[in-house]
């Protein structure tokens, strides 16, 4: 938990992916902002690292190709942690989600 310029203000980031012990954490996550008393924002993230791309003739557009198979494999653990998130959405909170 990391205190922003205001200091009853919180800023807590999850870094999510499809695992079990992903889930746990973005549940205790979801946990601990209901009992807070303070301002808080929860901020849950899923990384796609992608291949930066060269100068060098004939790859670049192999990168291209590299990164996009990595985004479309990337498509369905978001998708489950998105789904995750949705059930904990409708114990804990409205209008929390942004894509």
């Amino acid at each position: 938990i990391k205190s922003m310029g205001d200091l009853n203000q919180y800023k807590i980031l999850i870094a999510a992916e499809e695992s079990e012990v992903s889930c746990k954490a973005i549940k205790y996550a979801f946990d601990l902002c209901s009992r807070l008393n303070t301002p808080y924002s929860l901020e849950i993230v899923y990384i796609i690292a992608l291949n930066p791309e060269t100068n060098v003739p004939f790859l670049h557009n192999l990168d291209k190709a590299n990164n996009l198979d990595i985004l479309l494999d990337a498509n369905k653990p978001i998708s489950m942690v998105m789904e995750r998130l949705k059930q904990y959405q409708s114990i804990y909170v409205s209008d929390l989600f942004k894509e």
